[in-house]
């Protein structure tokens, strides 16, 4: 998929999902498609490709066939009790996700899905802006992903449309990216989600740029909430809780999220055809992630576990 100049690749089916967890008050939150990273603990492997991605959910399917009869490259195989979906022949038609009896092409809720639309920015503005309306003195929008930023030159034209109406934008990033990505929206972004995460996974350049980028921010005068992600053995390890607080302390930010490994997150890695490769021993016990919260709080930051 060619994304246009002047529109977004959405993770569809969150095109305006509601939080109360993600940024000031009540949110709006868009999910933008692509990631660079990787992370194996992500909890949304759908949105990391920038194209089209087939999900399937075997336990949704009626095994009519219809798939298979309509489509053109082998991608589908079903059986009485089985489907198997090829998916490295699957050209990203969608005719399967139209035939299926179960499935619609803006939903998640059958068989077949879709993991991605492309919307440009004046009809995303059109879908939002009566939601944020009657956010706008409780709240705002938020921008996650993926990685939002990797879409930073038409993520403007919608942030610059929140600015022109009053409306509080937040934008979630790793940082692991160049600076002109984080320029483009800088001045349009009210506060910054910044994904702190310093693990061995992080090496050169990804490390440099994170640290340069919320630097940048940091001398902007918006609002940065540190978020991460707190996986049993991996990224709760002193070395990586103490170099967190080390990047905190110098850049004076004082407010942090833990945000627990999701237990759901194997779910769509399924739905891919794909291995999660955290599996539920990166579950940190109740005791683990309070000893995580007490020690930012002894380092004298706002620390609040997101459940």
């Amino acid at each position: 998929m060619k994304k246009k100049l002047n529109s977004l690749i959405l993770s569809y089916f969150d095109i305006a999902w509601m939080s109360r967890f993600d940024g000031p008050g009540h949110r709006v939150v868009l999910y933008l498609q692509g990631c660079h990273l990787r992370c194996p603990w992500c909890h949304s492997p759908h949105s990391q490709a920038k194209g089209f991605l087939l999900l399937n959910f075997p336990a949704q399917c009626r095994h009519c066939s219809r798939c298979v009869q309509v489509c053109l490259h082998g991608v589908h195989q079903v059986t009485a009790d089985n489907h198997i979906v090829h998916r490295e022949q699957c050209v990203g038609c969608g005719k399967c996700i139209d035939a299926c009896p179960v499935s619609h092409r803006d939903h998640l809720s059958g068989a077949l899905a879709q993991a991605v639309k492309e919307i440009t920015v004046p009809e995303l503005w059109h879908v939002l802006y009566p939601q944020l309306d009657l956010l706008r003195s409780i709240g705002g929008l938020t921008v996650s992903g993926g990685e939002a930023l990797l879409q930073s030159e038409a993520l403007a034209g919608l942030l610059q449309l929140c600015k022109e109406e009053g409306i509080h934008t937040a934008v979630e990033t790793s940082g692991a990216l160049p600076e002109k990505h984080v320029k483009d929206v800088a001045h349009l972004t009210d506060c910054w989600l910044y994904g702190l995460r310093p693990t061995p996974l992080y090496t050169p350049p990804h490390a440099e740029k994170i640290t340069e980028n919320l630097s940048f921010l940091a001398k902007t005068g918006s609002r940065i909430i540190i978020r991460t992600p707190v996986i049993a053995g991996i990224t709760d390890l002193p070395v990586s809780l103490d170099r967190i607080a080390a990047i905190m302390r110098a850049n004076e930010l004082h407010e942090i999220q833990l945000l627990p490994f999701n237990r759901e997150t194997s779910h769509y890695y399924h739905a891919l055809g794909r291995e999660c490769k955290v599996s539920n021993e990166g579950i940190v016990t109740s005791k683990q992630i309070e000893a995580v919260r007490v020690f930012f709080q002894e380092k004298n930051c706002s620390a609040t576990i997101i459940q």
